[in-house]
């Protein structure tokens, strides 16, 4: 179970809820009693620090099932004591000097949240928000003693329970990110968990008798279409012939191609498959008339049916494979297009899912399911031999239900359509340095078919030539975007949550992405490269519908008026990067925030240490598994299309943390950055230049 952003049907209509099983919009709010006080512990080089977090919200209950529980804007407040404050802060003694007064602190914090109800429980992200406080510096121990108060305030996603009881907001990790407006260097990020257990609030939740009511698009509607096909359970291997691992010669090949990376493999029977239900939506295009028509789907998928899996116990290979098959029911689409001499044209398609031409090997008819292959590291935190991919393949036929030609329909009766043609679909799903996705999150297919010669179209008169002239032919090519996986052994807890999410991206083009400061500190924070200002130029493709995974990239960042810090002194450094930056959309929160992720980061800070040239290359924090793999950096920070330049709360790699790579260079070494070490490093909000819109949808 997983609290998500919620879409209202699949045309993409932001409802701005988030949601707990089937879940529903148009419902008046409620809201949730939030409040409590919480003892943090923070570790970093120094010391352990206790910190107090206190949150509050309005106090208004109950909820009812079905009803939205809008919980609204939080009250955050850190009491802090003096010496965790210089530690977070990485001061020494007399700086700042004693008797200071008013002396500003502020920075980002990201607070974890648990939701549970019952046996289910799930993370709820909270957006990062900032705080800030003053904090008065006397002379002598009172110095360290005396606390300092940050405020500030984060408005938490909504939620919409599917069932009675009482819904607990659990206290999870907290990630401080601090200044006091002054150098670059002082800003890391700190990471703190609850003293012990803790409970955030409790919402109680009553059972609602009336029905929540569901939107069902129609099939004409000028968007993404939907599909009103229920969730269930696709029958299990050996329970019913028509639903197994397809041995179709053409099917079976997806297994095959491409072949697994060099090695001794094995294939097994799985002993744990798991159903799905898969929503998609997209577009197909027809070649020969220059449209595109959308397609609206649900699968049902039984995952990981079989698996291939490393058969040399001499040699470990980070690389294995799961097959799986599945069924897909989509729904009429309608499309507008010039055609038959360029006459405006109106069409209602219907794309399904058929049987593989021909008999197996006993004379039976094929099943009617589609092969899927998905190829995976094992260990998606180190180098693995190829990319993270997933291949499928399946046959369908198209059926025309009715043709309107400047205005008239044309009669085509009930069985114009074609006969089966093979559908090849592809899912890039990333590797060790563009980050990666798990394809139950959903994910961006492509593919392509040919549309074969129709038939049987046509009231006293065979228009199925005409259909063939105009429509038929390859080249045509497939798009979908899938939604999250959602279990169908708990077919109640699918619902809108698992819609596709898209972007609408304006106005587009190139971007300057800006911050005007960035540091790397060392573990010990005796070292430390610090720059003025860095950034990067990725390009936005303007246009509604766009994949939310990768759907930008950058080549490198310049970074601007660096120095290394080491105890020996300060001497200038060329900081730089030449990797190919992505840019991803992680999340989409109720209110319209957006998790932006940046992959695919390696840093190079070259500097003369000792009489000697130095390459210090930064990436992912450190990971003893694989100490021969340069893992890039990812990027963090939260966006808002009402604030279209600012990209917030930015945090680097593990919750602030970077590390060295095994390409670096430096002979004499420095300070602190050791291979071993956990770096924290920091930047100041990015800001876009054009400004740019991006929603979902």
């Amino acid at each position: 179970m997983r609290w998500t952003p919620r879409r209202a049907g699949w045309t993409a209509v932001v409802t701005g809820s988030v949601t707990l099983a089937g879940l529903t919009a148009g419902i008046p709010p409620a809201l949730a009693d939030i409040g409590a006080d919480v003892p943090y512990l923070c570790i970093t080089s120094v010391g352990t620090h206790r910190i107090g977090v206190e949150v509050a919200a309005a106090k208004v209950g109950p909820g009812r099932t079905g009803q939205q529980i809008r919980i609204g804007d939080v009250a955050v407040a850190l009491t802090i004591p003096g010496d965790a404050v210089r530690d977070f802060l990485g001061e020494t003694a007399g700086d700042p000097p004693a008797g200071a007064v008013g002396v500003p602190v502020s920075g980002t914090a990201l607070l974890g949240v648990s939701v549970v109800q019952g046996a289910r429980s799930a993370d709820l992200s909270w957006p990062p928000f900032p705080v800030s406080g003053d904090r008065v510096l006397p002379e002598g121990d009172e110095r360290e003693r005396r606390p300092v108060k940050m405020t500030g305030k984060v408005k938490a996603p909504s939620l919409v329970p599917d069932s009675p009881g009482t819904v607990t907001l659990a206290a999870g990790e907290l990630v401080l990110s601090l200044t006091d407006g002054g150098t670059a260097g002082r800003r890391q990020a700190i990471r703190c968990a609850p003293e012990k257990p803790a409970t955030l609030g409790r919402i109680h939740v009553r059972a609602d008798a009336a029905p929540s009511p569901r939107r069902s698009p129609r099939a004409d509607e000028n968007t993404t279409p939907a599909t009103n096909v229920d969730c269930r359970e696709i029958p299990a291997p050996g329970t019913d012939p028509d639903h197994a691992l397809n041995e179709h010669p053409y099917l079976r090949e997806v297994f095959r191609k491409p072949p697994p990376p060099p090695g001794r493999w094995e294939t097994f029977d799985a002993p744990r498959n798991l159903p799905y239900c898969i929503r998609a939506a997209g577009f197909a295009n027809v070649r020969k008339l220059g449209a595109a028509t959308p397609i609206g789907a649900q699968t049902l998928l039984r995952r990981g049916v079989k698996g291939v899996r490393n058969a040399d116990p001499e040699r470990s290979v980070n690389y294995s494979e799961q097959y799986s098959y599945f069924t897909t029911h989509a729904v009429p689409s309608t499309a507008s297009m010039l055609g038959f001499g360029f006459m405006p044209t109106r069409a209602v398609a219907h794309v399904e899912q058929v049987r593989p031409p021909g008999r197996d090997a006993n004379g039976r008819p094929y099943p009617v399911t589609g092969n899927l292959r998905n190829a995976v590291a094992t260990n998606g935190q180190i180098g693995s031999p190829r990319d993270d991919e997933a291949w499928g393949r399946s046959y369908v036929a198209m059926r025309v239900g009715g043709v309107d030609v400047n205005g008239v329909r044309l009669p085509l009766g009930p069985r114009c359509g074609t006969g089966p043609t093979p559908l090849k679909i592809y899912s890039f799903l990333g590797n060790v340095r563009t980050g990666r996705v798990f394809i139950t999150s959903g994910s961006t297919f492509t593919g392509e078919v040919t549309v074969p010669d129709f038939t049987g179209c046509g009231v006293g008169e065979d228009l199925s030539p005409l259909l063939t002239a105009s429509i038929s032919g390859s080249g045509n090519q497939v798009r979908l975007e899938t939604g999250r996986w959602c279990s169908a052994r708990n077919p109640q807890l699918c619902g809108e949550a698992d819609e596709p999410q898209t972007l609408t991206i304006s106005p587009g083009g190139r971007v300057a992405i800006t911050a005007k400061s960035f540091a790397i500190s060392s573990a010990d924070m005796t070292s430390s490269i610090t720059c003025d200002s860095w950034s990067l130029r990725p390009t936005f493709k303007a246009g509604r519908w766009q994949q939310r995974f990768f759907f930008a990239t950058a080549k490198g960042a310049s970074f601007q008026g660096c120095k290394l810090t080491t105890p020996s002194g300060e001497t200038p450094v060329k900081v730089s990067s030449d990797s190919t930056v992505n840019v991803s959309v992680n999340n989409v929160m109720t209110d319209g925030t957006m998790s932006v992720r940046f992959g695919g980061l390696v840093i190079s800070a070259v500097a003369t240490v000792d009489g000697r040239r130095c390459e210090l290359r930064f990436g992912n924090e450190p990971n003893f598994e694989d100490t021969e793999t340069e893992r890039p950096m990812e990027v963090f920070g939260s966006y808002l299309a009402s604030a279209p330049k600012d990209i917030k709360g930015v945090v680097f790699a593990g919750s602030g943390n970077v590390g060295i790579t095994p390409k670096t260079d430096c002979p004499s070494g420095v300070p602190g950055f050791g291979p071993e070490d956990y770096l924290p490093a920091t930047s100041g909000d990015l800001e876009m230049s054009p400004p740019q819109k991006i929603t979902s949808p």
